[in-house]
């Protein structure tokens, strides 16, 4: 078929994914986030599904909203633990934790540890260790 690129992903949906990147990278948070729910209830089973949530998750974070970029994040880790972007996430909702304030950073500290025990080949983990240093001295 016409519409579709190789491994079976319609080019529609790689139109929809850019689209969505291309609102988070001029920075429109309400845009991003609505085109990359659309996305996700679109394609929900998309090789991009994975990347459109973090972004999502992302785009809350910028606008300020961490109480649902924490849940959004978690989110991504819950539905991708194996993913290649599960400790870029678990970091994250630690850092939007403590965005929330000093009420927050045991969990925000949990978050940090979790990302050392689960994924501690990744990128993540020692920026993670250093995160936790800081809330052991705070």
């Amino acid at each position: 078929a016409p519409d579709e690129e190789a491994g079976g992903t319609s080019s529609r949906e790689v139109e929809a994914y850019r689209a969505a990147r291309a609102a988070w990278s001029e920075g429109d948070a309400e845009v991003c986030i609505d085109r990359f729910r659309n996305f996700l209830q679109t394609y929900a089973s998309s090789t991009y599904a994975e990347n459109a949530s973090y972004w999502m998750a992302d785009c809350y974070f910028k606008r300020g909203d961490y109480k649902t970029a924490v849940l959004r994040f978690d989110d991504v880790v819950a539905r991708y633990p194996a993913g290649k972007r599960a400790p870029d996430a678990l970091y994250r909702q630690g850092e939007a934790l403590l965005h929330l304030g000093s009420g927050y950073g045991r969990a925000a500290g949990k978050a940090f540890e979790r990302v050392i025990q689960e994924y501690p080949d990744s990128a993540r983990a020692p920026e993670a260790k250093k995160q936790l240093e800081l809330l052991g001295s705070g």
